[in-house]
């Protein structure tokens, strides 16, 4: 098969096409960040794969491991994908540990029994500049001598045409410790020195990429299929090739080109599933880079999958001050333990967990393991032999074991992990980890969970007050009644019928809030929903607000203020703004009003809003609080979304994010939706006060509507969250998980960043002249203002002014009558003409057809009508309705 035609067709096992891997992918991606060109976008990236480990409890390195492993890895083909050359494949590959002898013997070096062997496996572009001197340069900066360089041996006849089209160079750079001191372990130093060649990479000054830099481990990993790897690694058929353990990996790229690179096990584990909250860990740990060591930066590669970056955030957690088992267990938490552990306690407080279907074989050299996500949404069975061994993976049967010598063998449940401590000669199940974990810092002390507790809150509005402020930040009688009665009288999100037939926010005719310019994104592909009434038991809404706890540092105390909801009641705001709230003297608080006079635009008052929020933050400031309480028609306020988004960007580029919570106090936030991208664009905390006054007003006498209103809101957050396969709050907040249509580029990257918007549109001063009309300030146009309004969002009206619906009453007479499903069942007398009528009426909307009278339905003509009688038949010659027609 030619080039051309491998490249245009790739079939899966299942027969689907999938786009084709070009040498335009590049062997080696680098971080340059250049710019899209297309509307493929690494952002999306998503795997989904097979994974397992074969491993010594008593870490007695033999060849048999090795072998056990490739026989699994083979075993996975059917989890993975193969192209329709018939080798190649998304990509295959085994951690193992170093084989010191093997590759000694290779290069005819020798070693002194007490120095440790480092060893590099280097993919290089070919053709690309050498890289000897700058990684030469890194390691010797950390005071490590390079042994030599040896060329991988391969044999390039086993790849398939695909894969050996985008096949790196391959070499080994080998290391040996030349510290005259104590400079710490040799592993850091490795970890060190690869960072220092990221960063090169990044910088433009040279390609290439490293599968692993260790004195522990080792990768090898290709694009062919799992059972041809031995065959293209010549090493991995050697008889001294031995190992204690090995983690195989095959992967199938759920929506991502393969490539080499991203083949797997990465630098510490295999992954199989997909991180739904990626989005949210990656800005919350870009809002984090100020905090972190400068020498282990880049933390996350740019065009990384979700597993890199797990693969690269677990990295830099187990080489600052915690174990590998520790760094799985923080972002992989379990839902729910047989007891309390201070370890988790306090850790849900300190990372967001990364959620999603997950399966995962761990590994530092010393330590293996395998974890499952909270859900157990991915399998992964294990078993244990009485002479030590232990063997794990996405199936059972992957490794052939005398049944008369399994002693244990079962499955990982949801949030459990298995462990071996080889150097311990230990196995760990999952409760047994935990209590090791929980002796390890003073967690019971560290973990101090006072609530805010609420106060008086004081008058609220009420009356023509009300309806004013109702009016100013655009609410509707459909809001009112529709969606705030329901939820102040029951307790429950309004319920309707799923989608929206009315026209986009940048297309309609009356004036949306910014809100709905977003899309609320949700899960796709093998990525599943999940369900938040019958799977609450997972679901989590705890919430702190204040200052981020370090991630790095186990031994600091968490910082501000435990909450069971991102939702504050009234007395709790009012609590904060008079200082009745724990640890006030550590937790210096200052409301930002977010509003500004009708003599300044909307984009110098969100300019204006970022600087002082700076200022405040660098000052001192610890609790910020974003109100736009005030508001009126000389002190108009920005909108929520803007605010949030530009303060939230602002304190990240500042590098001060850490060291401030953001409180909202927001008057134009009134559904759930609302509340869900004040939380996607950095709000700690929410107070949708104007709401909550509203539901006070609407609810029946003896019932609380404002704690039913803050009920349904925790409700409609859970299902929102679960529509992307999200339980905990915390990794839902950052996380930006919308597609914005109809807002200009500016808007969109000052104050929404990161966010898909594939369309452009309404810019700042169209937003800032609506906001004018909707609080009677001068508007350009001089338009007037009317007084509550029903713009017909939900249901359909006649008004002039109401929004047309795509299945308005006249669309589905239209076909009722095209089908002769009328209540009087007499089919159109041209059928063709009517149908002709009724797709331009759907397809071009407003201007309507006039499909009452017999003219016009035969005719098919397409002109704007009104009608002059109320009671008329449809499709008949009888009928004596009248139209006027109007060009």
């Amino acid at each position: 098969m030619s080039q051309k035609h491998s490249d245009e067709l790739r079939v899966r096992k299942n027969g689907a096409q999938e786009q084709p891997s070009t040498i335009a992918t590049r062997a080696v991606i680098t971080a340059n960040g250049a710019k899209l060109t297309s509307l493929v976008d690494p952002i999306f990236d998503h795997d989904s794969c097979g994974v397992g480990f074969v491993a010594s409890a008593l870490y007695k390195p033999s060849r048999k491991i090795l072998e056990d492993a490739l026989t699994a890895l083979s075993r996975l083909a059917h989890r993975g994908a193969v192209a329709a050359d018939g080798k190649s494949s998304d990509g295959v590959g085994v951690m193992t540990g170093v084989p010191r002898k093997l590759l000694l013997e290779s290069v005819g070096i020798e070693l002194a029994d007490d120095q440790v062997l480092g060893v590099g496996m280097l993919f290089t572009p070919p053709g690309a500049r050498p890289v000897e001197n700058v990684v030469d340069s890194c390691l010797r900066s950390q005071e490590l001598e390079v042994l030599c360089w040896r060329e991988v041996p391969i044999r390039p006849e086993a790849l398939g045409e695909i894969a050996l089209s985008t096949m790196p160079v391959i070499r080994q750079v080998l290391v040996k410790d030349a510290a005259k001191h104590d400079l710490g372990p040799m592993e850091r130093r490795l970890y060190l020195a690869r960072k220092q060649f990221e960063r090169a990479v990044e910088n433009g000054e040279v390609e290439g990429y490293f599968c692993s830099l260790s004195s522990t481990t080792l990768v090898y990993k290709s694009m062919c299929e799992g059972k041809l790897l031995p065959e293209f690694f010549v090493d991995l058929q050697s008889p001294a090739y031995t190992t204690p353990f090995a983690i195989f990996h095959q992967r199938y790229a759920t929506n991502t080109l393969p490539a080499w690179h991203r083949a797997q096990p990465g630098r510490k584990l295999g992954h199989n599933g997909e991180i739904n909250t990626v989005w949210g860990n990656r800005a919350r740990m870009d809002a984090r880079d100020s905090s972190l060591p400068v020498e282990c930066k880049p933390v996350l590669t740019k065009d990384g999958t979700d597993s890199t970056s797990l693969d690269e955030t677990i990295e830099l957690i187990s080489q600052n001050g915690r174990t590998i088992a520790e760094a799985v267990r923080m972002l992989l938490p379990p839902a729910m333990t047989k007891r309390f552990h201070p370890f988790l306690k306090y850790h849900q407080d300190v990372a967001e967990p990364w959620d999603g279907p997950a399966a995962i074989a761990f590994s530092d050299g010393v330590v293996v393991g395998a974890a499952l996500d909270r859900n157990g949404l991915r399998p992964c069975r294990y078993a244990i032999t009485s002479d030590g061994l232990v063997v794990a993976g996405s199936e059972a049967g992957l490794v052939d074991l005398d049944p008369a010598t399994v002693i244990e063998s079962g499955r990982l449940g949801p949030g459990e992990m298995l462990g071996v401590d080889m150097s311990e000669r230990k196995i760990y199940h999952n409760d047994e980890m935990l209590d090791e974990f929980d002796v390890r810092a003073t967690y019971v002390e560290l973990a101090e969970d006072t609530a805010l507790e609420a106060i008086d809150a004081g008058a609220v509005s009420s009356g023509e007050e009300l309806q004013r402020l109702q009016k100013g930040f655009g609410y509707t009688k459909e809001d009112v009644n529709m969606i705030l009665k329901p939820m102040a009288a029951t307790g429950k999100d309004a319920v309707w019928s799923m989608g929206d037939d009315t026209p986009l926010a940048f297309l309609a005719k009356s004036p949306r809030p910014l809100y709905a310019f977003f899309r609320q994104r949700f899960a796709q592909v093998t990525n599943p929903a999940i369900d938040p009434l019958r799977e609450s038991v997972v679901v989590s809404l705890h919430s702190r607000l204040g200052p981020w706890a370090h991630m790095l540092d186990k031994n600091a105390p968490l910082p501000g203020l435990s909450m069971d909801s991102p939702f504050l009641s009234l007395g709790q705001m009012a609590a904060l703004r008079a200082g009745a709230y724990p640890h006030k003297e550590d937790l210096r608080l200052h409301e930002l009003s977010c509003t500004f006079t009708p003599n300044f635009s909307l984009e110098q008052a969100t300019d204006s809003l970022a600087r002082e929020a700076v200022e405040l933050v660098r000052s001192g400031v610890r609790i910020l609080v974003l109100t736009d309480r005030g508001a009126s028609e000389s002190a108009l306020p920005v909108p929520m979304a803007m605010a949030t988004g530009m303060v939230h960007e602002a304190l990240v580029a500042a590098g001060l994010r850490t060291l401030c919570g953001i409180a909202v106090e927001a008057g134009d936030a009134r559904d759930v939706h609302h509340m869900a991208v004040l939380l996607g664009y950095g709000a700690g905390a929410i107070c949708p006060w104007l709401a909550l006054e509203t539901a006070g007003s609407l609810a029946p006498e003896g019932t609380d509507g404002e704690a039913y209103m803050l009920k349904s809101l925790d409700a409609g957050i859970a299902k929102i969250m679960s529509k992307m396969g999200i339980s905990v709050v915390n990794s839902y907040r950052c996380a930006h998980l919308f597609d914005i249509l109809g807002l200009h580029r500016s808007v969109v990257d000052r104050c929404f960043p990161g966010t898909p918007a594939p369309l452009s549109g309404v810019g700042f001063a169209e937003l800032d002249r609506r906001l004018r009309m909707s609080w009677n300030a001068p508007a350009v146009d001089g338009t007037p203002v009317a007084d509550l309004a029903d713009y017909g969002w939900v249901r359909f009206r006649k008004s002039d002014v109401s929004e047309p619906h795509k299945w308005a009453p006249l669309n589905v007479k239209a076909l009722q009558t095209v089908m002769g499903s009328t209540r009087q069942g007499i089919p159109a007398e041209d059928p063709a003409s009517a149908f002709q009528i009724f797709s331009r009426s759907v397809d071009q909307g407003s201007p309507r057809r006039c499909v009452s009278c017999w003219r016009c339905v035969r005719l098919g003509r397409s002109w704007r009508w009104k009608m002059w009688r109320s009671r008329t038949r449809f499709a008949t010659a009888s009928s004596r309705a009248r139209c006027r027609w109007v060009r």
